[in-house]
């Protein structure tokens, strides 16, 4: 074999090398895992360099992907408002920005922004599955003994979902989707009444005039506003939409272009 071959392949392994140990800095396992971690650039060693990072979090400063974020001087946004830090709980998923340490298993919030993937009344619930399961805004929602529940009773998945009232029981529902788009629950919040509104997350598909599909359910935002101000709508692009669901269809009156309003990240 040539020299020139040899070198060839010895960059390729380190290239390889190299990769894998990016990946370990920022993601999967940890003390809330899921999620994605990115590095923008800045510093020598890690000290002070950017980063994105988006997954579920356990409280004790903002802990995503195993790096513990010191959130003390964060922006905190939940619904598109600012909120006190104190409302992050375990389970969230959230999206960070930030700078990474040195360690690269610690380092300082900028932003912190809640993102649930869907609320609304419960439809229906299924507590002899495994796991069991329940339904909200036509996604199946599965929950297990990670799932962090607020305001639910039940020592066990099984208990926590038969707790849940199928047309009454509004829920608050955190969690990555698998490849079939059902939600794998990180945190379940039941709450009293129904005033903080319907949302779903997902991505814009066959769009048309007035209506769109959003993980499967038909949303209509004829009525709707689109944000940011000027923001036009496509497919493929990932949204947010408030409002209200009834009939299998979910009546938008505004409709999030995430990956627009998400510029500050």
């Amino acid at each position: 074999m040539s020299l020139c071959k040899k070198l060839q392949e010895r960059l390729g392994i380190l290239a390889l090398a190299f990769l894998l140990a990016l990946g370990a800095c920022g993601g999967g396992g940890g003390d809330a895992g899921g999620g994605t971690t990115v590095a923008t650039g800045g510093g020598t060693g890690g000290t002070g360099v950017s980063v994105l990072s988006e997954g579920v979090m356990a409280v004790g400063s903002v802990i995503v992907n195993g790096v513990r974020f010191d959130d003390s001087a964060a922006t905190v946004t939940i619904d598109d408002t600012t909120r006190p830090r104190g409302e992050l709980k375990d389970g969230m998923v959230v999206k960070v920005l930030g700078t990474l340490n040195a360690d690269n298993v610690t380092g300082t919030a900028i932003r912190v922004e809640v993102e649930n993937e869907a609320r609304g009344t419960v439809q229906s619930i299924n507590s002899t599955a495994a796991p069991p399961f329940f339904t909200v805004l036509g996604q199946r929602v599965l929950v297990d003994d990670t799932t962090v529940v607020a305001n639910i009773a039940g020592a066990t998945p099984a208990q926590r979902v038969a707790s849940l009232v199928a047309g009454a029981s509004f829920v608050e529902v955190h969690g990555q989707r698998d490849a079939s788009g059902v939600i794998h629950a990180s945190r379940v919040e039941l709450f009293g009444g129904t005033a903080l509104g319907d949302e779903l997350r997902g991505t814009v598909g066959s769009l048309g005039a007035t209506t769109f599909v959003l993980n499967g359910v038909t949303v209509n935002f004829g009525g709707a506003t689109i944000t940011p101000s000027g923001a036009t709508l496509a497919n493929g692009v990932p949204v947010e939409v408030h409002g209200s669901f009834a009939g299998g269809v979910f009546t938008a009156t505004r409709v999030d272009r995430e990956d627009l309003e998400d510029a500050a990240f």
